[in-house]
């Protein structure tokens, strides 16, 4: 997943993700920046957030099925 474009999309929705020490950390409005995290954890959680956690939902949908 390349940052720039997660930097691109998360900007689009009013958040903003900066780099810190070994990962990246996002904020938003009603956000306060988290632990560092790997970017793609960075961009479910902005997705969950966006989104009234859908792929959180999913997943349970999903694990639910097995």
């Amino acid at each position: 997943m390349n940052i720039n474009e997660v930097k691109s999309w998360a900007k689009k929705h009013n958040f903003a993700v900066k780099k810190r020490d070994e990962g990246y950390v996002w904020s938003g409005e009603g956000v306060d920046e988290a632990d560092p995290l790997p970017i793609d954890e960075v961009a479910r959680n902005i997705f969950n957030r966006i989104t009234n956690d859908k792929f959180v939902e999913h997943q349970r949908n999903f694990r639910g099925l097995l």
